[in-house]
């Protein structure tokens, strides 16, 4: 059962082992009854081993560990915490840390053993998702609920804002793409592409962040300030939409895609245009969290077409937190004149004008780059034999 010269097998092992001791403390001092069933699942994922099987019973097990574990593992640290919180003081700016550091590294021996054996691109790419929606995005609200640390100001700011749930997206994808043999965000830029055209993209992005967030109406260069709010709030909630999502859409799962088509022509833009309908369908979960219906379609297509127009920049440029530092300076310049992440407001037909305009200039933009890109990488190809 425990026969493995995986380290990281052995770390995910003894991590079920101190959540189930944990959860059985837990279980005689509150009178927890669901206990027995928590102490099961754990048993079970002992019984992974390094490589699958291929027996149902190996099958349905890694499938029951991959949907479970994300609650399973910050129920154990919120437990510990609502034990000991009458005698520990988990306000104590020391041990806030230690509880941060431990929610941002917390999955990887999950991800390593339950994630990594994964081959499958389209299951893949959904745990990759999955992995956004739920660990990452509801992992510190989980350790933190009904504890003596959860109005603490830092934990309900990380949390309200996500950042906390960026940081660790960002680890599980390293750990996923390191595991899958795939290579890192990219930083160098690419011999074959053109300075002044980068230097083109910079310049009219940085434009359309100012304009986007402080335009007057009557003008492309008049910018209106004075409804400009610098909050740590806004700061945090844009560079997790910026770290987060351009990680899970311009990194991972455009760079698999991209390996995936590798032998076809055009892959480039089957490679875009996928990553980005994704990018706009989890917008479309804002209906979700109160969004009205017309807000919620043209920020659809929006996403959409900003994705694509991201993706075209990433493979053009081959410089991924320039995508990054883009999508962040976008959203933290709205969330700078707005006082909530939703759209608001009554959709008339001249905002769906707007976005289509602005969505159709995004991907001709986009179209362009990344035909610059091929014929670029063609000339240098036939140069180079």
């Amino acid at each position: 059962m425990l026969k493995t010269n995986s380290v990281q097998h052995r770390l995910f092992y003894t991590q079920l082992v101190l959540n189930s001791t944990i959860i059985l403390f837990f279980a005689i001092f509150k009178s927890f009854t669901a206990f027995e069933l928590i102490i099961v699942v754990n048993f079970l994922g002992l019984l992974i081993h390094d490589k699958p099987d291929g027996s149902k019973f190996d099958k349905v097990n890694r499938l029951l560990q991959l949907l479970v574990q994300p609650f399973l593992i910050p129920l154990a640290v919120n437990q510990l915490i609502i034990l000991t919180q009458e005698s520990i003081d988990w306000q104590n700016p020391a041990l806030l840390a230690i509880v941060l550091l431990y929610a941002s590294i917390m999955y990887i021996p999950y991800t390593y053993v339950v994630i990594a054996p994964l081959k499958n691109i389209i299951a893949r790419i959904a745990i990759i998702i999955y992995s956004f929606l739920f660990p990452a995005s509801t992992s510190l609200d989980q350790i933190t609920g009904s504890t003596i640390i959860n109005s603490n100001k830092l934990i309900r700011l990380l949390s309200d804002t996500m950042f906390s749930a960026a940081i660790i997206i960002v680890v599980m994808l390293l750990v996923m793409m390191i595991q899958w043999q795939q290579h890192l965000p990219r930083v160098k830029k690419l011999p074959s592409s053109n300075w002044w055209i980068i230097i083109a993209i910079i310049i009219f992005t940085v434009w359309f962040a100012m304009w986007n967030a402080f335009s007057n109406g009557d003008s492309l260069i008049a910018f209106n300030f004075s409804h400009l709010k610098i909050t740590w709030s806004s700061t945090l909630g844009g560079l997790e939409a910026g770290i987060a999502e351009e990680f899970i859409f311009r990194y991972a799962i455009l760079t698999l895609l991209l390996n995936y088509l590798y032998n076809r022509r055009n892959r480039t833009y089957y490679a875009a245009i996928i990553s980005s309908l994704l990018f706009a369908a989890l917008h479309g979960s804002n209906a979700l969290a109160g969004q009205d219906l017309g807000n919620t379609t043209i920020q659809i297509i929006f996403a959409f077409a900003l994705g694509f127009y991201f993706a075209a920049i990433y493979i053009y440029t081959n410089n991924f937190y320039l995508v990054v530092f883009f999508h962040s300076l976008l959203d933290i310049l709205v969330f700078y004149t707005t006082d909530t992440q939703l759209m608001t407001g009554k959709v008339t037909t001249a905002d769906i004008f707007g976005t289509v305009i602005e969505s159709t200039v995004f991907v001709i933009i986009a179209v362009l780059i990344l035909a610059k890109h091929q014929d670029e990488q063609t000339k240098r190809n036939l140069h180079f034999y």
